[in-house]
């Protein structure tokens, strides 16, 4: 298991475990062979058999049990595995195609499924069906105030509320401990919403708009993973900009966890001088100052202001005039090893890519080819080298 102790993180977790007792049984994704996958095909988990098989997973939906009083909450996290192969990432189980909306079916999304999964590994989430809800079912409103609404059921009232509020934290830090470096929310649901889900008044009234139950509890869980609904993915600079913070992400958590040393923080801000500039050129100054300053303050506190700022800094999309800002930057560190003809060439594609004649990925290449032949190791530290570009589905 992954766990990356950053200071907020490490806090949050102790205050829950200390108000709710260790918990048992939380969630979880295996891997399931297809003759596995087809023999229980559609049956519904029970305590018996718990799995309840989605494509190439087994999603395990036991109960939450209740701490016991010999359990101890002051005990440490668990064991730590290291970060998955290829970055994993959590979906809302209906963009999947799963059927597990409340009228039965789903909302597939091509993106997600198309060009997302050919980069990552998919964990699906589906906080109705987590909590038992089943499919089909009563479907649910957001009521109240919006700042903190209740989940209701439409036609029985039947409140949901606290079942969610339970479930939402400890599935957050069970997510984490996966090595999950981003999400992919179902917008608009009462559930997994990021925002503007509708909520309304006891009287059925509109009352403006909030956030779902495990939408909200993520997010507080884990302020630094990037999230995004399937919405804003059909925007392909956001899109690409969340793909660049996947990434990202994961290698912050590898630079972190299980403890940053200053000497690890100051390579990783090297190796990413040239992603920061291209997406903020004020968090790179400022995550420059706060390195230079780093002896006025505990590491602790340094790596969780880097890793917060570092995030913010790539919540920024980079478009073409940063990058190419960046590109002429990686330039000028190879532009001393060419001759006049192949300086000449670089800056002309450099020049055909701020004129948006090539992609990114054109100047990229001639750059790499130059420094893995002059054998430059800064440049090819850099991670605006290593780009991340969303496949064609």
């Amino acid at each position: 298991m992954v766990s990356c102790p950053t200071s907020f993180f490490t806090a949050l977790r102790r205050s829950f475990f200390r108000r709710q007792g260790a918990m048992t049984k939380i969630p979880f994704v295996l891997s399931v062979a297809p003759r596995q996958r087809r023999e229980v095909e559609g049956r519904q988990p029970t305590p018996a058999n718990p799995l309840l098989y989605k494509g190439h997973c087994a999603i395990i939906y036991p109960n939450v049990t209740e701490p016991t009083k010999d359990q101890d909450s002051s005990a440490g996290p668990a064991p730590r595995d290291p970060l998955p192969a290829r970055p994993r990432i959590g979906v809302s189980s209906c963009l999947l195609g799963h059927p597990v909306r409340y009228d039965g079916g789903h909302k597939r999304h091509r993106t997600v499924t198309e060009t997302l999964s050919r980069q990552f590994e998919i964990i699906p989430v589906c906080p109705e069906m987590e909590v038992g809800m089943g499919s089909p079912r009563e479907p649910v409103d957001l009521v109240g105030d919006p700042r903190a609404p209740r989940m209701v059921a439409k036609d029985s009232g039947k409140d949901w509320t606290a079942v969610m509020r339970r479930y939402g934290p400890p599935r957050a830090v069970e997510l984490h401990r996966l090595g999950l470096s981003g999400f992919v929310l179902k917008s608009a649901s009462p559930s997994c919403g990021l925002d503007r889900v509708p909520v309304r008044g006891e009287s059925g009234e509109p009352r403006g708009a909030g956030s779902g139950l495990f939408a909200r509890a993520l997010t507080e869980a884990l302020p630094l993973l990037p999230v995004e609904t399937e919405t804003r993915l059909d925007d392909t600079p956001l899109a690409v900009n969340f793909v660049e913070r996947v990434h990202a992400y994961r290698e912050w958590r590898a630079c972190a966890c299980p403890r940053a040393s200053l000497a690890a923080l100051m390579d990783f801000h090297a190796d990413h001088k040239l992603t920061l500039l291209a997406h903020s050129e004020r968090h790179l100054r400022l995550l420059g100052r706060l390195l230079a300053e780093a002896g006025n303050d505990s590491l602790e506190a340094v790596t969780a202001r880097y890793g917060s700022a570092f995030m913010e800094a790539l919540r920024h999309p980079a478009t073409r005039r940063t990058n190419t800002n960046a590109l002429q930057h990686l330039a000028g560190f190879i532009s001393g090893r060419l001759d006049s003809e192949r300086r000449g060439r670089l800056a002309a594609l450099v020049d055909d890519y701020r004129l948006g004649r090539v992609s990114l990925l054109a100047p990229l290449t001639l750059i790499r080819r130059h420094a893995v032949e002059h054998r430059i190791e800064y440049v090819l530290r850099q991670s605006f080298l290593r780009a991340h570009p969303m496949p064609e589905p």
